[in-house]
């Protein structure tokens, strides 16, 4: 998927990190020289309540700051794939956990072993987040910002470079669920 403008729904519940995920995802597109915009929303429980970030990147000036027709959506929750699955259009891609109760897998709707990896990570004893892998699924995917953008964002929010390389790990297990993913248009 290569284009010019992009408009992304980062969804879960309060608590798992979707509003971070959106601002590294804008920080990350401004330091790749686009232009972006970041807004979220949620409810006021701060832990299990329905939560999304939109983040729309482009080239071009951005008019509106919010996603109208989303090109890429991540669903961390069983809510937020009840939310998003059957109103997408057909080019909308949706990437969620499989173990989501409700998704129908299709051409475009992608169950991932989110939660798989975070276990499995801590059964090896690393600590991967799961918005990190969720983000890392979708930047694989979907191509939208230079890795490397990601990286430096990494490097200035966070002064250790021990969490640095936990957050980059965490993005490239994501990453490694679609390598072999091939969506057509």
């Amino acid at each position: 998927m290569c284009k010019k403008d992009w408009q992304v729904i980062l969804a879960g519940e309060g608590g798992q990190g979707l509003v971070f995920i959106g601002a590294l995802l804008g920080e990350a597109a401004i330091v790749d020289g686009k232009n972006a915009s970041q807004s979220a929303s949620y409810t006021i429980a701060s832990r299990g309540g329905f939560t999304k970030a939109d983040v729309v990147i482009s080239d071009e000036e951005i008019s509106f700051p919010e996603v109208t027709e989303p090109d890429v959506v991540l669903a961390l929750s069983a809510g937020s794939l009840e939310r998003y699955c059957d109103t997408l259009t057909p080019k909308s891609l949706l990437l969620y956990d499989s173990t989501l109760e409700g998704g129908t897998a299709g051409k475009n709707r992608i169950p991932l072993p989110f939660n798989e990896t975070v276990r499995n990570a801590a059964a090896e004893g690393r600590k991967v987040p799961l918005n990190l892998v969720g983000l890392g699924a979708v930047l694989g995917m979907a191509k939208i910002v230079a890795w490397d953008a990601v990286r430096k964002v990494l490097e200035n929010r966070f002064s250790s470079l021990e969490v640095v390389q936990a957050n980059w790990d965490a993005l490239q297990s994501g990453a490694a669920l679609v390598k072999d993913i091939k969506i057509e248009d």
